[in-house]
């Protein structure tokens, strides 16, 4: 099982950072204002859900909301939110080459929010650079005991490492600090699994499918429980 059966989480996980409002015009109103309007809209697209026109054309474009996000950056080049945007959107495109530009420019800054150390830590994961993953969750763990993103990265790197108690200690401080119910029930499913654990996988992603009904990874994986 590879390491992003784990971390494939849909990283709305980092963007609650925008403090995301009610969908706004873009261009209109402050910075965090059209990021948290801009992030909405990507949100939907990731979704399926389609911009119709006033004309009646349909637009389905997560391209041109990653550039409008990136245009933004430029816009406010210091701004901590919309450069972690950018890089939580260029990941979940499988731009991992510019998520990581991204994350080296908030780095550099000075001002990156525990939540770009985690996805910087998943990318690590991901990378199989375990050791670098390690020292860095065990530092910002230290500093941000707070951030369930964190967590749930330390859950990911634990289940890479065989440490299956550790990664459920994990997902359930994750939980208590606020992780969405969804996330963490499939996370769980993944790690009882691959301790053939099969009944409690199976009811753990049973509870993801619960939390967030149509989610296609749990229905997957159930329906591959159910034929062994």
């Amino acid at each position: 099982m590879s390491p992003r059966h784990l971390l494939a989480l849909g990283l709305a996980l980092l963007v609650p950072a925008c403090n995301l409002g009610p969908y706004a015009k873009h261009g209109i109103g402050g910075p965090d204002e059209q990021l948290a309007a801009l992030v909405g809209t990507w949100r939907a697209e990731r979704r399926g859900d389609a911009e119709v026109q006033p004309d009646g054309h349909i637009i389905v474009d997560p391209d041109r909301t990653r550039t409008a996000v990136e245009r933004l950056a430029l816009d406010y080049p210091a701004h901590a939110k919309i450069l972690l945007a950018c890089a939580v959107i260029a990941y979940e495109s499988g731009d991992v080459a510019s998520a990581e530009s991204w994350l080296d420019l908030l780095v550099s800054s000075r001002t990156a929010p525990p939540e770009a150390l985690a996805l910087r830590a998943r990318i690590d994961i991901e990378q199989g650079d375990l050791p670098t993953a390690r020292t860095l969750l065990d530092r910002q763990l230290v500093l941000s005991p707070d951030c369930p993103d964190l967590h749930e990265a330390a859950a990911a790197l634990a289940w890479i490492e065989g440490r299956s108690a550790d990664a459920r200690h994990e997902l359930d401080v994750a939980q208590r600090l606020g992780a969405p119910a969804w996330r963490v029930a499939y996370d769980n499913g993944v790690v009882a699994e691959s301790a053939g654990l099969m009944d409690e996988a199976a009811a753990a992603f049973r509870a993801a499918l619960q939390a967030r009904p149509g989610w296609a990874q749990p229905a997957q994986r159930l329906r591959a429980l159910d034929a062994r």
